[in-house]
């Protein structure tokens, strides 16, 4: 089986890397020739190495730059590429996107990858903000724990960060850079990855299904809780709350007021109640009220705006989470609200979404606090590692 590490490099000799490549900026793959000095990726590499019963023939895939350590979208697309095209079955990253504006092409080659029967393992950002692939349900994301040690991990499948796999980043590295490992995700993936390959040597059977099913059947136990963390150190997304409206109604909009966000160049996203029944939205889970999740949301979701399906029984709790409400009916809604009411219907006329949405635009950038963001549209820094 041949699987991949994309990531700055390994600077091992090993007979099991059977070929070391790096691809640049602009998507082009070689031969890598210079090695850097950093140990990121052999650091991760190492750690397989110590879990698992055997390596396969391992292709080590450079994409970050050897003074940034940091790389490009374009980049991680051609790997992607070159994975597809070169029979191999498992990618390894330790690394990944917080920036919203590559997920919707990444979630497409992802997509690709997953037909072809090929699993990706891959760490969360540090910060706890949305990561991609990580957060991809198609997608074995993963982050550390602390109470975990040694080859120790646990599923998590109601995580709401999406990494359905927490597991232990503290190891011991034999004749490694460093004695032991850091607190960080990126070295808590090799973990798991190691598991897959403990899986490949026993079984011929390698799909992503099973793949999680071995994963779960040898974690030291299940978390059944709806998991979050709130991220730190991180601006918070203006919040939309459309309220009380019909579902058919809501759906327009969010969807027509998403697309016109992107076009103005705002990153949007959507939350809604699973029974809503909105394919594009995030889902807000049964057992969270809804100021609990707005208030992690607008810190997770790397967007500048977050749109959210709002029931009148549910705003009790979630005042301070939102910066706008849209309804039909203003009388039910607190006077602290009235300023931030946008009528979808006026004197009986029905408005069209184009003119609500300019209306949102106009008293988003009249309010100072909540469109701190709005007004400065700069993102973080396209690549991070975990």
């Amino acid at each position: 089986m041949r699987w991949a590490i994309l990531d700055d490099g390994v600077n091992l000799a090993l007979p099991a890397i059977v070929q070391d490549l790096e691809i640049d900026r602009y998507g082009m793959v070689k031969k890598r020739i210079s090695k850097s000095t950093s140990d990121h990726a052999t650091i991760c590499f190492k750690i397989i190495q110590k879990y698992a019963g055997t390596l396969f023939d391992v292709v080590s895939i450079k994409i970050l730059n050897d003074d940034t350590r940091r790389g490009n979208k374009d980049a991680l697309i051609a790997a992607f590429r070159w994975c597809m095209e070169n029979g191999i079955r498992l990618i390894h990253m330790s690394i990944g996107t917080t920036d919203p504006r590559d997920g919707e092409e990444i979630r497409t080659l992802i997509g690709e990858l997953t037909a072809r029967g090929i699993i990706i393992v891959a760490a969360n950002s540090n910060k706890g903000v949305q990561t991609y692939p990580a957060y991809e349900n198609r997608v074995i994301g993963v982050e550390c724990d602390a109470t975990l040690r040694d080859d120790q991990f646990v599923y998590t499948p109601n995580a709401l960060n999406g990494m359905m796999f927490r597991a232990s980043s503290r190891h011991r590295i034999a004749g490694g850079p460093v004695p032991i490992t850091s607190f960080a995700n990126s070295f808590a993936a090799p973990l798991i990855t190691a598991q897959l390959l403990k899986l490949a040597e026993r079984e011929r059977c390698f799909s992503y299904a099973r793949a999680v099913e071995w994963l779960r059947e040898n974690a030291v136990r299940t978390d059944e809780r709806v998991l979050f963390s709130l991220p730190h150190n991180v601006e918070k997304a203006v919040v939309i709350a459309l309220l009380g409206l019909d579902r058919v109604l809501t759906r327009q909009l969010m969807t027509e007021w998403k697309t016109l966000f992107r076009k103005d160049g705002y990153v949007c996203c959507m939350s809604a109640p699973a029974e809503w029944l909105i394919p594009e939205a995030e889902v807000i889970p049964p057992r969270m009220t809804q100021g609990r999740y707005l208030d992690w949301a607008a810190r997770f979701f790397s967007c500048e705006v977050i749109l959210a399906a709002l029931t009148e029984e549910e705003l009790d709790g979630a005042e301070t989470e939102i910066d706008l409400l849209v309804t039909c009916n203003a009388s039910r809604i607190p006077p602290a609200y009235h300023e931030a009411v946008i009528y979808t219907e006026s004197d009986g006329t029905v408005r069209s979404s184009d003119e609500l949405y300019q209306e949102l635009i106009s008293i988003l950038t009249e309010e100072e606090t909540p469109m701190k963001l709005i007004e400065d549209r700069s993102m973080p820094t396209i690549w991070a590692e975990p």
